[in-house]
């Protein structure tokens, strides 16, 4: 799938038959990973082509679609640092919330929130955003809890106490490539922290079109 799929910012439907004959489901459950917010409505049936075969389904999905409630618009638009991160081994992120606020707030930065899939955090700059995924490493390792990070930045968009944007999405996507223990960010964080006295090793894969590098250890 194309790496420009987060940067889709309108409300997105696909639209799939369970048995298509040309692209397997996968695919569906693919660009509605990819597409933030994206919703996937399943129907059966073979046919490939939309307007071939049983078609009121789809029309009645579309009209559900458009005919429904759009999402708030964003309260604010803003620049951020966001560090995503994942954690491993014998606790997980939520036994240790202290030590990663104080790590967090340390550098400037302010929790977002913490969920089963990570952490999210931002921070008013890329140098105090790399330092802090760092600091929380070294940190956590000892305790039994491994990390895998990712670093980016760009646009988020706030509504209510939610964030959302290519930012996000972006820093995920480097925490999920990570190997545990280690940090990825960006080349737009390594073109920003110029003077941080920060070192970095290009990695070979892409992620959203940008090139990645791991901090140097």
């Amino acid at each position: 799938m194309t790496p420009l799929l987060p940067a889709i910012r309108v409300p997105a439907l696909v639209v799939h038959r369970s048995e298509d004959a040309i692209y397997g489901i996968e695919h569906a459950h693919a660009l509605v990973d990819g597409i933030p917010g994206a919703q996937l409505v399943e129907l059966p049936g073979s046919d490939h082509f939309l307007f071939s075969g049983d078609t009121g389904p789809i029309l009645t999905a579309l009209e559900r679609f458009v005919g429904g409630a759009a999402a708030p618009p964003a309260e604010e638009r803003f620049l951020a640092t966001v560090v995503f991160v994942g954690g491993a081994g014998s606790g997980g992120l939520e036994d240790h919330i202290a030590a990663l606020r104080q790590g967090i707030e340390s550098h400037r930065g302010a929790l977002i929130s913490l969920t089963a899939d990570g952490l999210l955090c931002t921070f008013d700059g890329p140098g105090r955003g790399v330092r802090a995924a760092c600091e929380l490493r070294d940190t956590l390792a000892p305790l039994g809890t491994t990390i895998r990070a990712g670093v980016h930045t760009a646009e988020v968009e706030r509504r209510g106490d939610q964030l959302s944007g290519t930012a996000v999405s972006v820093a995920r996507d480097l925490a999920e490539a990570a190997d545990p223990g280690s940090v990825l960010v960006s080349r737009t964080v390594t073109e920003l922290v110029a003077g941080w006295g920060l070192a970095f090793a290009a990695r070979d894969r892409p992620i959203a079109g940008l090139p990645v590098f791991e901090v140097a250890v």
